[in-house]
């Protein structure tokens, strides 16, 4: 009986076990299972399915046992039929997708071909219907149902039954309620019930089957101080009517808000005490109380879509902490205003509202944290922000957003995000920032980036003009003198006054003048100018103040207008005293108007009289278009027909001294971006002798190309020749100049010939000075390619190798066979496939070709089945220019299974997502001799160069590695994947960045770098600072492997994930001197036949004690920690020491009061310093 119990428990025990691992489990879709995460809960969703034959062979049961029948997705359609959503998302009223896969299967009693093995697999959707699939829980009894007919075929009777169900528990939890009456703020029913939280349905049972009705809540019945009778709970919010001056209080701000109508009733929040946010979705006035706390107000879009009615309003006296608005509100309000009595901790995303009108306001003694308004595409008007009193602690935003305005209170500070702007321009029209702790100056440009301590405020004083001591009224901040007669006297004064701040200025400081609209002379000085016996004519007047304390200028026009005369009056031109400003640069023409000032007309008393612009014509000319000497302009006035009504016109032509300089190409901000000459190349002796080549005359395939003017003004490109007049010699630049040197280079002769450079052919011209045109040298930038006869199509030879022909196109290659080749022809750009199998060797010489690898199949140098790539090139100019590959693999090259070798090449050009440049991997080998990688980069990913795969190999031998980025991942120039080795020989690398981390090299836990030889990692960084070598830490080695031997001029950075001390290197030889830490506060120690990467010690200096913390780096009795005290003069007045020993990391030190405290760390054997004197920090 005892057995029999014992084994019946046992068999519980295992069953529950079981059960436990059965319901915890994740499905994956496999026999109808499929584990989805709804709303936070697991759910397991099963679904069952039988088939039927036509021939009553009984029933063959799919899903149940077969791994390869699956539940792929369950989702919701939403009733418009188009609209599929993840079933989190379902509603009453949609139905039930669920995706599902059912592999081939047998009748369970085969007979025949029409009940045989159903070869074939079903991929379909299903769909079930159910109302109360949120709450409903549901088992194989009860399931959804779905029957899909002619399996085989539609002349076959046969038919799959399929059952859906959530296992165990529903799409939703039921809410559990306790029996009772209803109460104000819950319903009531006679015994336990539930209730689903999404449709709201109420149930006598936990499992959603049997519904009930309950008894609805009673409500709150408060009184007229918001307090309720019942239950004694204290309403949130009011509605006060402005029409029948009553109260109406809420449970809730939410229901009163959605009660209330604007603007004759406004909404005010009295208490509360949730974490919701307030949110506004209708046109409402809101006030929050004074000790009222609210989480957050919020912006929606209209619940109705309406964008009528009055704005919202909003008043704060208590705190919010958040004033907001959703990602996007696309319906307009027709404004906004938000008013802060007290505290708003932050508001932000304000502009996202589409909104007429946006006002946020600062009052009285409010406080605003932070204001942040971002930047954004939607139909809104600039947020207008004001202080007056209070204080905004910090506002940042855009100017298309964001627009200040005057007021009283302070910011602490404003930041324009705008990539590379100045704050001022979030300024409104007139406004300035004030400084009143900062020197009282006003600032409304060239403000920077951030301003700090300021108040937006207007000018500190505004002008106001008199006539004859009585105020003009301005009109649009002008003013116009209206009704003035010929011959009257018009005095005007200007007047200062204060800001609306009370900012005022010294009288004394401010210096004043009268000019001409349009003209630099003054009219008058100080505040009063009188227009004696005035005439008819233009008088439109400028006044400028300037404050000499704040350096602020403001200016108003004065417009004094004057009655027609009766009588004409006398005019005449004057005379121009002056030609220093009448100067033009040669354009061909004898244009002149453009260079003149206004024609300046004199009464008959000598008096200047500016007259309208429609009054009469002129026309001015130099006497000729060249750059000639005593040269002049001829200006000649002649009345229109508007003119003569009012005037009578004497000397009416009138000579200017002038002159004209010969054109010098064209500049833009004191740089010349072309200039007048260039050469270019003569394509005759191209045609009937051939491109330049070894050996042919040089001058005859030379140009000298001018831009010179026609007569009306239009600059025409044009080949010079002897009867242009224009003396010119061309000079060849010397092989490796960058820069023309006439008193070097080679002048070019009849009897000068093309030879060979390194670099090609470069040609300039020295154009000597002519009558309209400067002397120039040209840019020598002109480029032949000379051609040697003996390597056109011919075997060439170098490095002990026979280089034949080949232009590019397709290349036969036996199995474990070598082709060596050049790449021949003209064109400097070839398109080359290189993709290489099968133990194939290619030894290319680029011969000075720029190489597209464009192919069929891959877009990149492609090396699989042990095949050999050797590039090279014996000009030390060629380039193999990568792309964008489509594999996201090595812009350049994958070499995947095979050697890549690279003497003399530039690669460039190629982006990816692993190895701009190249990737290596398993089995792959890359070896760099000389040439360079330089600029390809990675967008998001690793190795904006090289990327080593598990298993691959890179030796650098030479070359530079430079220019190569990873715009977001790690590794600027080269990423080494677990497994991977990188072999450092030689090379420099440098100039490379990385977003995150090793901006020269990047090394994971597991990678291999080993290092001998004279290699150069330095001056790479990573996220803005130095990286060069980064290593992830692999607690059983040691961060890198010093090979051999380093030589002098090895250098490199380093760095580690890694706690100091760490590992560097394990040597007898002491090569410390080789390393420099990324970290400024680490150091590299040589000690005990190994380099660790340290951290430095630290001192602290508190009254008269200095304390010096080692740390756990120096375990040994081979150093001295030695503190000197120095006086102010130099003199030294203390010294310190103490061994460093394996029982302390902290050392303290009595020293002087006020004297300078250096601390060194040296060696005992040597007593030399392991690096540079530190100070205690402050």
């Amino acid at each position: 009986m005892k057995k029999r119990l014992f084994r019946n428990l046992l068999m519980l025990g295992l069953l529950l076990v079981a059960l436990t691992v059965m319901l915890s489990a994740a499905y994956t879709g496999e026999e109808g299972c499929l584990s989805l995460n709804v709303n936070g809960r697991d759910l397991q969703f099963n679904i069952d399915a039988r088939y039927d034959c036509e021939n009553d062979h009984g029933n063959t049961y799919l899903f149940s046992g077969r791994k390869n029948d699956k539940l792929i997705n369950v989702q919701a359609r939403k009733p418009d039929k188009a609209t599929v959503v993840p079933i989190a998302e379902w509603q009453p009223g949609d139905t039930i997708l669920a995706s599902i896969e059912i592999s081939n299967f047998n009748c369970a009693k085969p007979d025949g071909k029409a009940c045989g093995t159903m070869n074939k697999t079903i991929k379909t959707t299903l769909e079930f219907s159910a109302d109360d699939f949120c709450h409903r829980r549901r088992g194989s009894s009860d399931a959804l149902t779905f029957k899909m007919e002619h399996i085989r075929g539609d002349d076959v009777n046969d038919c799959i039954y399929f059952k859906f169900y959530c296992y165990l528990n529903a799409l939703y939890e039921l809410e559990y309620h306790k029996a009772g009456d209803p109460t104000c703020k819950e319903d009531g029913y006679d015994t336990d019930w539930y209730r689903c939280p999404l449709c709201g349905k109420s149930f006598s049972d936990m499992y959603g089957k049997n519904e009930i009705t309950v008894e609805k809540k009673l409500g709150h019945d408060f009184d007229e101080n918001g307090v309720c009778q019942r239950c004694g709970d204290r309403a949130e919010a009011y509605i006060y009517s402005s029409l029948t001056k009553e109260k109406t209080y809420y449970d809730t701000a939410a229901n009163a808000i959605s009660k209330a109508t604007a603007p004759a009733e406004s909404v005010h929040v009295v208490s509360y005490t949730r974490n919701d946010p307030i949110t506004i979705n209708k046109i409402v006035y809101l006030t929050v109380a004074n000790g009222v706390t609210v989480p957050e107000i919020r912006m929606e879009s209209f619940s109705d879509g309406s964008t009528v009615g009055s704005s919202v309003k909003i008043d704060n006296y208590g705190t919010v902490k958040l004033f907001s608005s959703a990602a996007t509100v696309p319906s307009r309000y027709p404004g906004v205003s938000y008013t802060n009595y007290n505290v708003t901790e932050r508001i932000t995303a304000a502009s996202t509202i589409a909104v007429q009108v946006m006002q946020i306001s600062n009052k009285d003694s409010g406080t605003i944290g932070e204001i942040n308004i971002p930047q954004t595409d939607n139909p809104t008007p600039k947020v207008q922000v004001t202080n007056n009193g209070g204080t905004i602690n910090t506002l940042t935003g855009y100017p298309e957003n964001v627009e200040l305005r005057s007021g009283t209170g302070s910011y602490g500070t404003i930041t324009t995000a705008a990539e590379g702007g100045s704050v001022d321009s979030l300024l409104n029209k007139g406004c300035y920032f004030y400084f009143p702790n900062g020197g009282q100056k006003w600032v409304n440009s060239n403000a920077g980036k951030t301003v700090s301590d300021v108040i937006v405020s207007s000018a500190p004083f505004t002008v106001k003009v008199n006539r004859d001591g009585t105020a003009l009224t301005a009109s649009n901040g002008s003013y116009n003198v209206e009704g003035v007669n010929v011959g009257e006297d018009v005095a005007l004064s200007a007047v200062f006054t204060s800001n609306e701040n009370g900012l005022t200025a010294d009288e004394s400081k401010i210096t004043s003048r009268w000019y001409y609209k349009n003209e630099s002379k003054t009219a008058a000085d100080g505040k009063a100018l009188t227009l004696n016996n005035i005439q008819y004519g233009v008088y439109d007047l400028i006044f400028e103040a300037k404050e000499s304390t704040y350096g602020f200028t403001t200016s108003v026009s004065v417009t004094v207008n004057v009655n027609p005369p009766e009588e004409k009056t006398a005019i005449s031109l004057k005379t121009q005293l002056t030609s220093d400003e009448y100067t033009k640069v040669y354009d061909g023409t004898t244009k002149a108007s453009e260079i003149l000032p206004p024609i300046e007309f004199q009464l008959a008393d000598e008096r200047e009289i500016r007259i309208p612009a429609d009054c009469y014509t002129f026309k001015a000319e130099y006497a000729s278009p060249d750059c000639i000497t005593d040269n002049k302009i001829i200006v000649e006035v002649t009345l229109t027909e508007e003119g003569e009504k009012y005037y009578t016109l004497t000397d009416s032509k009138i000579e200017v001294a002038a002159t004209i300089t010969p054109y010098d190409g064209e500049w833009y901000e004191g740089e010349q971006i072309h200039k007048v000459f260039y050469v270019g190349l003569n394509n005759d002796p191209i045609e009937s002798d051939g491109y330049p080549s070894i050996g042919k005359p040089v001058l005859k395939y030379l140009n000298l190309i001018g831009y010179l003017f026609d007569s009306e003004g239009r600059p025409n490109r044009k080949v010079l020749t002897s009867e242009d007049g224009f003396q010119y010699s061309f000079y060849h630049l010397r092989p490796g100049a960058t820069k023309p040197d006439p008193e070097l280079d080679e002048l070019l002769t009849a009897d000068s010939v093309f030879t060979y450079p390194e670099d090609g052919y470069y040609v300039y011209a020295v154009v000597e000075p002519s009558l309209n045109y400067t002397g120039c040298i040209t840019d020598s930038n002109s480029f032949f390619y000379v051609y040697d006869d003996k390597y056109i199509n011919k075997p060439h030879t170098h490095d002990e190798k026979t280089y034949t022909d080949w232009n590019g196109s397709s290349l036969s290659i036996a199995p474990g066979e070598t082709a060596t080749r050049y790449l021949s022809g003209a064109q400097a750009n070839v398109n080359v496939e290189l993709a290489l199998s099968q133990k194939k060797t290619l030894d290319l010489c680029l011969y000075n070709k720029a190489v597209h690898v464009i192919g069929s199949s891959y877009d990149q140098i492609y090396l699989v089945g042990g095949s050999t790539l050797v590039l090279s090139d014996c000009r030390k100019t060629g380039k193999v220019i990568g792309s964008a590959v489509a594999s996201g693999s090595g812009g350049v090259a994958y070499v995947k299974n095979g050697t890549l070798s690279v003497y003399d090449v530039t690669l460039t050009g190629g982006s990816a997502t692993t190895g701009g440049a190249i990737v290596v991997d398993e089995n792959g080998k890359l070896n760099i001799y000389s040439g360079e990688i330089s600029g390809n980069h990675v967008t998001s990913g690793k190795g904006g160069a090289i990327y080593i795969k598990s298993g691959g190999v890179v030796n650098i031998f030479g070359g530079t590695i430079k220019d190569n980025h990873v715009y977001s991942g790690n590794g600027g120039a080269i990423y080494v994947e677990a497994g991977g080795t990188l072999n450092l020989y030689g090379g420099t690398i440098t100039g490379n960045t990385a977003s995150g981390l090793g901006g020269g090299i990047y090394v994971e836990a597991g990678g291999r770098v080993n290092i001998q030889g004279a290699p150069v990692v330095t001056d790479n960084a990573a996220s803005g600072k130095a990286s060069n070598v980064y290593v992830c830490a692999d607690s059983s080695t040691p961060l890198l492997t010093i090979s051999g031997e380093l030589t002098d001029g090895a250098a490199l950075g380093v760095s580690t994930d890694a706690s100091y001390p760490v590992l560097l290197a394990n040597r007898e030889q002491d090569y410390s001197a080789y390393f420099t830490p990324d970290d400024p506060d680490a150091f590299v120690l040589f000690s005990g036949s190994a380099l660790t990467l340290c951290a430095k010690p630290s001192a602290t200096l508190e009254g008269d004690t200095l304390t010096v913390k080692t740390g756990s780096n120096y375990k040994s009795d081979a150093f001295v920690l030695f503190v000197a005290e120095y006086a102010a003069d130099g003199r030294l007045l203390a010294v310190h020491s103490e061994k460093i020993t394996p029982e302390s990391g902290t050392y303290t030190f009595t020293v002087q009061p006020g004297a300078e405290i250096k601390c060194f760390l040296l060696r005992t054997d040597t007593y030399t310093p392991l690096f540079a004197a530190f100070s205690p920090k402050a």
